[in-house]
């Protein structure tokens, strides 16, 4: 008879960590159990939260952020945060992270302005179709349906987008004082009009960050688009006019790099990698001299990279390493550095069953198909072919 292998118990705190759609797990904010803010998603969720509690008049954001970094768990919990669902649903992220920001002057613990969240998620064939349909989404979801008849019949362009909106201050009450629409995979809309050389849907956009920028705080209407690059980046093939063109829309966002500090991101993969460690204080110290010989993890003292070298005992240091890197240059969505932490599938971190040390070889393995197919400006296909022979 067969042996059925033996499935690694997973660290709790990555139990949901596996990709998120924000459209879907809107309706699901319990999966944002284990979720672990960062300093850096904090302050961005501060910027996109003053806004909506009269704490900022800045109301359009452009927040770039390499694969694998966690912005789109951080896009749902700004919708549950704002429409009210955080709190029962994942009550001790939504503990820590009030408290994280009533440290730095926002104070949402006692607030019970109801927002309504409009998650919306790459693209797909108008911008003004798209948000008008995650209006209703979000309506019917909020039990205002009568609302949603008064948009019937509105034209599927930007003016009805702003009509509906308007519709929706006049009619909302008391369960929607203002509106947070989270634009997650927003280069999917840029690679599309980079595609097809058009320029339509980014007009539109820009028309609806500058109604955005004038909502007052009565009723404000927040605006954040979530991309890998910024626009420009995604303009490298156009004419020159067009740049110039794509530039000023973007000037149109107050534009934010998420990038984590490389010390916090180490941390957080030590804790999300962490199992018994079988590493004594004498080995990993031996380890963290060689890491620093070698000029890597040059930011740790050698006391806190023991630390981490042992809490990450299964990960080789040079894979622990490489792997934020790695990830931020071929990640995908279904493929970004904690996807490779949680994955029990041929290649991934728990694949290995708690014993065999994870080398830098086997990390090259689990991305290795998406860096043979990286093929563009900068790509990575050339290193894997090098890495062939």
């Amino acid at each position: 008879m067969a042996k059925t292998k033996k499935k690694t118990k997973q660290n709790p705190s990555v139990r949901n960590l596996r990709s998120v759609n924000i459209v879907l797990d809107i309706s699901e904010p319990s999966r944002l159990q284990g979720y672990i803010p960062t300093a850096k998603s904090i302050e961005l969720t501060k910027k996109v939260m003053s806004g909506l509690y009269n704490k900022s008049t800045e109301r359009a954001f452009a927040a770039a952020a390499p694969y694998g970094s966690g912005k789109s768990s951080a896009a749902l919990v700004w919708c549950a945060l704002a429409e009210g669902s955080l709190k029962s649903a994942a009550p001790a992220l939504y503990a820590e992270v009030t408290k994280e920001l009533k440290k730095n002057g926002l104070d949402l613990s006692t607030s019970k302005k109801a927002i309504l969240s409009v998650p919306l998620q790459g693209f797909e064939e108008s911008v003004s179709k798209q948000v008008l349909d995650g209006l209703v989404t979000a309506l019917k979801r909020r039990n205002l349906k009568s609302i949603v008849t008064k948009l019937k019949g509105l034209p599927r362009d930007i003016d009805g987008v702003i009509k509906a909106i308007e519709t929706i201050q006049t009619f909302g009450g008391a369960k929607a004082k203002g509106i947070l629409i989270v634009w997650d995979e927003f280069g999917k809309l840029l690679e599309h009009g980079a595609a097809k050389g058009e320029s339509k849907a980014l007009f539109e956009i820009q028309t609806l960050a500058e109604y955005v920028q004038r909502s007052t705080s009565d009723f404000p209407v927040q605006l954040c688009l979530l991309l890998h690059q910024s626009f420009s980046q995604y303009a490298t093939n156009l004419p020159s006019y067009v740049k110039s063109e794509w530039s000023k829309i973007e000037g149109r966002f107050n534009r934010i790099d998420y990038i984590e500090d490389s010390k916090e991101i180490y941390n957080l993969i030590s804790e999300v990698a962490s199992r018994p460690t079988s590493i004594s204080p004498k080995v990993a110290t031996e380890l963290a001299k060689k890491c620093h010989s070698l000029k890597v993890f040059k930011e740790f003292s050698q006391k806190a990279l023991v630390e981490i070298i042992r809490k990450s005992a299964q990960l080789n240091p040079l894979s622990l390493y490489i792997l934020p890197h790695l990830s931020a240059r071929v990640g995908q969505n279904e493929r970004t550095l904690f996807t490779f932490l949680c994955s029990d599938d041929r290649n991934g971190y728990l694949s290995y069953g708690g014993k065999e040390t994870v080398t830098p070889d086997k990390v090259f393995d689990y991305f290795s198909d998406l860096m043979r197919t990286d093929t563009g400006v900068g790509g990575t296909h050339k290193l894997w072919a090098q890495l062939q022979n």
